[in-house]
């Protein structure tokens, strides 16, 4: 329409779309790393982090517009909420536990 050409999925729309899994991906990483470094220690959470971040799996996936990797890492920070929480339980604790899993939930829901 008036001489202006629109295209539905441009490069810049792609962008967007695969930057929350991207951005997911490395929190994923990194949350690796902490819930290592808490749980063993820092080789062992280094270890964790790098096979995390070059796993193929992961790694090929990381960019696609999809669900599953937001899903992946707010799963693994219930988990590590959850871990924070039975060490020193609280109601701040529980309510970040009941965060974390609400955000975990809502993530899947289409």
């Amino acid at each position: 329409m008036f001489g202006e050409t629109y295209e539905l999925f441009s490069e810049q729309h792609l962008l967007l779309f695969r930057l929350p899994g991207v951005v997911c991906g490395v929190l994923t990483v990194l949350l690796v790393y902490l819930l290592g470094k808490k749980i063993f220690d820092e080789k062992t959470a280094l270890i964790g982090a790098v096979l995390t971040a070059f796993s193929p799996n992961l790694a090929a996936h990381f960019s696609v517009a999809c669900l599953d990797w937001p899903l992946l890492f707010f799963s693994l920070l219930t988990i590590t909420a959850l871990y924070y929480f039975v060490e020193t339980p609280s109601a701040e604790g529980a309510a970040i536990v009941g965060v974390t899993l609400g955000c975990a939930l809502a993530t899947k829901i289409q």
